[in-house]
């Protein structure tokens, strides 16, 4: 039985995380996760907006004079829903599975057969922590807004659709880095690519019976973030296969029939 004291201080940081982990919050499916967050923030008697977008904001008032520029905490609420293969887990119903495990005698958690959702849970658990410290009164901080954005992993929509009225800090810190005691000042951005290939299908007929359907399918690559780990050299499967159709198609004359790719004997 997992004890989450054993991960270390603040404890309360570490039930909002499991708090959260029980919490459907695929990307576009927030609703459950903006909810609960929302009610926290009203039981403490802080101020919430939502937007359009579904972008949620809680205001904080300022606690102490000394502290007169607003700073804005920003984390996002959408998490990756990835399971292994084998795994048996409904994303949109199920509670995360937590595993402690110990690896070079130190402590970490992880999720059995899933994702964890750590990015970005823990900035919604920190900012929980940080609300209820507030609210009890164990930090005098200036005014706070905090912003819980929406479908973050499937391309920064909630940001980029956040009214941003509803915000108005001096600062803004984005609660979402890869490094423990560190402050990322900039970062290489992030773009939207859509493309349009006009594709011809071929209806299977008896002048095409002698085709031979192939195959092709890629497993047992490592995989990785591609934010942190995009300079490791690591393959990726949709390379791979354009690699090997590109190439194959060099010496046979690949033809797309119904979604299928079949090649042409001599």
């Amino acid at each position: 039985m997992m004890d989450i004291k054993e991960l270390g201080n603040p404890t309360e940081f570490w039930e909002y995380f499991e708090k959260i982990t029980k919490i459907p919050r695929c990307s576009g499916k927030e609703e459950k996760i903006r909810e609960f967050i929302k009610n926290q923030a009203e039981m403490m008697s802080f101020e919430s907006l939502v937007d359009n977008g579904g972008n949620l904001i809680i205001r904080i008032p300022s606690k102490s004079k000394a502290h007169n520029s607003k700073v804005i905490l920003q984390c996002h609420m959408d998490m990756v829903c990835e399971k292994n293969e084998k795994t048996t887990h409904d994303f949109s119903k199920d509670s995360l599975k937590l595993l402690l495990v110990e690896k070079e005698n130190k402590k970490w958690l992880t999720a059995d057969g899933t994702t964890l959702g750590a990015d970005n849970g823990v900035g919604i658990a920190y900012l929980l922590t940080l609300m209820n410290k507030i609210h009890r009164g164990e930090l005098e901080l200036g005014a706070l807004d905090f912003l819980f954005t929406v479908d973050e992993e499937v391309g920064l929509v909630g940001a980029m659709n956040l009214d941003s009225s509803l915000v108005d800090g001096k600062y803004l810190l984005n609660l979402d880095s890869e490094d423990d005691n560190r402050f990322t000042i900039g970062c290489a951005g992030g773009i939207n690519t859509i493309g349009k290939i006009k594709v011809e299908f071929v209806e299977i007929s008896d002048n095409n019976r002698h085709l031979i359907p192939v195959k092709l399918s890629v497993s047992g690559l490592i995989g990785g973030h591609s934010g942190v780990d995009i300079h490791r050299g690591r393959a990726n499967s949709l390379k791979i296969l354009a690699r090997i159709l590109w190439k194959v198609n060099n010496t046979f004359s690949l033809e797309n029939i119904y979604g299928f790719f079949y090649y042409f004997t001599s």
